[in-house]
């Protein structure tokens, strides 16, 4: 699959983003001025030659690409009415801390101190990483949901494996590695053809799984 097929396979382009969010261009733009919107997950930049009938045509194209779940997130700004950038945050943590105790109840859940006493912090960090796209191009959809679920899941896989450095797991460590690997497989995304080597999924799922023989 070539990188344009993918992006065409997965995410939106800006086209699509307007009519799926029922916006137009100046609104997507001003929201991403003011930092309420995530920056393209993708951005391609195409010299193009144009071959016809009537000769050689060449011209720049620009492509914006952006996670699919972006009408999701437009509903909550939407809820407020012009909705600024310390509301924008607001209903970003809050729905953070929802799933994440929502995670808690259903028995998937991490102790380390990033969700525990330095929470704020750390959503505030992965507040600026939604907004500059991060999450459009790491998770399937760009879903707030999936940001912690995946947060979580690394994250037990690297304090039970101490960063892949433990030779054997016990019973009970491959037990929450399973869980966090399903957790993984569904919120992590496909990742581009020239990134899958380096990405999450190939460091938190495939060598989880080969390095300790793991079966799903």
């Amino acid at each position: 699959m070539s990188l344009f097929e993918y992006l065409s396979s997965y995410y939106y382009d800006q086209n699509q983003v307007l009519e799926s969010c029922f916006i137009d261009i100046e609104q997507l733009s001003r929201w991403q001025d003011i930092g309420i919107f995530p920056k393209p997950a993708y951005r391609l930049n195409s010299q193009i030659e144009c071959s016809s009938y009537y000769g050689l045509h060449e011209c720049k194209e620009y492509w914006d690409f952006y996670a699919r779940g972006c009408d999701k997130w437009v509903k909550l700004i939407n809820s407020k009415e012009e909705c600024s950038p310390s509301q924008a945050f607001e209903l970003f943590f809050n729905k953070y801390c929802t799933h994440l105790m929502y995670l808690q109840n259903q028995g998937f859940y991490c102790e380390d101190e990033i969700f525990t006493e330095q929470l704020q912090e750390h959503v505030q960090t992965q507040w600026q990483h939604f907004i500059n796209g991060k999450f459009g191009l790491t998770t399937q959809n760009g879903y707030i949901e999936e940001i912690v679920e995946a947060e979580v899941g690394m994250m037990i896989i690297m304090n039970t494996t101490q960063c892949h450095s433990v030779d054997e797991l016990t019973n009970d460590d491959k037990t929450g590695i399973r869980q966090a690997i399903k957790y993984l497989n569904k919120s992590l995304s496909h990742f581009a053809p020239h990134e899958r080597a380096q990405s999450y999924r190939a460091r938190f799922i495939n060598k989880t799984i080969a390095q300790y023989d793991l079966s799903i």
